[in-house]
């Protein structure tokens, strides 16, 4: 995670394992190879699956969901379902009155 070009997330989000979010790269056209730093945001009620990979300037819109392995490299739509390299809006995630807790659930022991 690398937060030097900024890096906020909204209320109730789930950020899976192994998910990576870069908020600089190097102009590569550039002689001195010159560091360009932009934001991320991740607005409320998204979910990152894991692996997940998220490039600077990306906005995640509100209610996103974006799959596993996913390479995010530009703004999503709210309550959009995300998949792919790059990411590519897939499906609709329904409007609610979310109340759910990320992390609240259990994990049951077998």
């Amino acid at each position: 995670m690398d937060g030097r070009g900024g890096l906020r997330f909204g209320r109730n989000v789930n950020v899976s394992s192994e998910a990576a979010f870069w908020t600089a790269q190097h102009d590569y056209q550039d002689a001195s190879f010159a560091t360009i730093f932009a934001p991320i945001e991740v607005c409320d009620w998204c979910w990152i699956g894991p692996r997940v990979t998220v490039l600077p300037g990306v906005t995640i819109a509100e209610g996103c969901v974006v799959a596993a392995h996913s390479v995010v490299t530009k703004s999503t739509d709210p309550y959009g379902v995300y998949a792919g390299i790059p990411a590519k809006r897939i499906g609709e995630r329904t409007r609610h009155d979310f109340n759910y807790q990320p992390g609240a659930a259990p994990i049951p022991f077998i």
